[in-house]
């Protein structure tokens, strides 16, 4: 389905290098994870990626803990490069995003905005860290 045309129709001839266009929310379903996001099969075969930081509107460390393969799930293109798709699960629902970030900064001081914000920079930062050693002692080994 389209955002801006409820009678989009995909058939299996048509190339997605060329039917699929920024602002498009289709139905996909998630055929690979990885450390940098979820690979998503389009209607008609074509394929896309929900990078990481498209995933949800939350601080995402691991990919696995949001999605599951053979997940079907509803994304929004971002752009189609020449068939090389982007997509967002988080802007495919713009109402629960705008309620997410309402919820989350209602009754809140500058004070505790500062400390979560301290705490997830220092949260991404030990991950960073964590993912360079480990790459690394990879090199090491070999």
């Amino acid at each position: 389905m389209n955002e801006n045309n409820k009678n989009f129709k995909i058939s299996k001839n048509d190339d997605p290098k060329e039917i699929y266009k920024a602002g498009d929310i289709v139905e996909g379903i998630i055929d690979n994870i990885t450390d940098f996001g979820a690979f998503i099969t389009l209607p008609n075969g074509g394929k896309g990626l929900v990078h990481i930081s498209e995933i949800s509107c939350k601080y995402v460390k691991n990919v696995s803990d949001y999605v599951t393969l053979k997940q079907k799930v509803k994304v929004k293109v971002l752009s189609n490069n020449n068939g090389k798709i982007a997509l967002s699960m988080s802007k495919s629902n713009p109402q629960a995003a705008k309620k997410h970030l309402l919820l989350k900064n209602r009754n809140r001081s500058l004070e505790n905005m500062i400390n979560e914000y301290k705490k997830i920079s220092e949260e991404k930062i030990s991950d960073l860290n964590s993912r360079i050693k480990f790459n690394k002692n990879k090199k090491n080994r070999f």
